[in-house]
């Protein structure tokens, strides 16, 4: 892939290629910080140190703090793995459980940051589905997980 020059005059490198030239600088600028990525993230590949491009693509936003609203169970070192888009209505929230594994999984967790307190959490695969509150004021549930897909159904709380 493309693969490009770095300064690394007062910027702290996070990761090198496999020549040992810098891949990507972190520089801090005021309260902020600039990255710079010598390569594209989203059409690369980096042997095994990061197993996933969206860890790169997601490396300025975890650097900063923020968390995803869907956080999902992955198996370490292994591609692919599970995606779960939300989508979100005036009926509550649906999240996608795509498995890339191919191989089931007994227990699965899933924890949901909603802009609603959820009532239910329902499976298409599994029925109702148990959850408890997490301590940033989102869910958090186990439940199998087949080897293709499931569909979550997320209810807003009833006042």
């Amino acid at each position: 892939g493309y693969k490009a020059g770095v300064d690394t005059d007062g910027a702290k490198v996070l990761g090198r290629f496999l020549d040992g030239s810098p891949a990507i600088v972190q520089r801090n600028l005021g309260r902020g910080r600039i990255l710079h990525f010598a390569f594209f993230p989203g059409m690369s590949h980096w042997g095994n140190q990061f197993t996933r491009m969206s860890d790169w693509i997601m490396l300025p936003a975890k650097l900063a703090g923020v968390k995803p609203p869907i956080e999902v169970d992955q198996i370490p070192d292994s591609w692919p793995q599970v995606e779960a888009p939300l989508l979100l209505s005036d009926a509550g929230a649906a999240i996608t459980l795509i498995n890339r594994t191919g191989k089931p999984r007994d227990e699965f967790r899933v924890t949901a940051r909603l802009p609603f307190e959820a009532g239910s959490v329902e499976s298409v695969g599994q029925g109702r589905v148990s959850f408890e509150k997490t301590k940033d004021g989102g869910i958090s549930f186990v439940l199998p997980l087949d080897a293709t897909a499931d569909v979550l159904r997320i209810k807003p709380q009833i006042p």
